[in-house]
């Protein structure tokens, strides 16, 4: 397909958004999208190391920070593995090669992945940094 014109129907691109949500408010809806197909394919969950996580949807959401801040993970009238297809299709229309649409969606599970790292404070020592990261598995691989 050719683009003869564009729309933009939702622009949420708060900085702060990505790592605090108020309740009743969701994060980038492309998180949300990504764990829907995750839940629903298990090939697309492998893919982005995101199998071992949870198999349903709730589950998915439930175990990763940056989108389980809030109780809401689902909105009336969106259908989030739908709106991944849709995206895709976009990316296809953009002209993005299968490869660049499956990097973008690793770079989303690594963002939700990097989401679940925390942090503690390490003793000061002479050549040892003043803070360690503490990073599941997952996150580091």
């Amino acid at each position: 397909g050719n683009i003869t014109g564009a729309a933009i129907e939702k622009y949420l691109l708060e900085k702060s958004r990505i790592a605090y949500q108020e309740e009743g408010h969701r994060n980038y809806h492309v998180f949300y999208h990504v764990l829907a197909e995750a839940a629903a394919d298990s090939s697309f969950a492998t893919a982005l190391a995101l199998n071992d996580c949870g198999g349903s949807y709730e589950q998915l959401c439930a175990h990763f920070h940056y989108v389980n801040q809030s109780s809401t993970i689902s909105v009336d009238g969106i259908d989030d593995a739908h709106e991944l297809s849709r995206v895709r299709e976009a990316f296809s229309v953009f002209g993005l090669s299968e490869r660049a649409r499956d990097a973008v969606f690793r770079v989303v599970a690594a963002i939700l992945h990097l989401g679940n790292a925390t942090f503690e404070r390490a003793p000061r020592r002479p050549g040892v940094p003043a803070a360690r990261m503490c990073v599941t598995q997952r996150a580091a691989s």
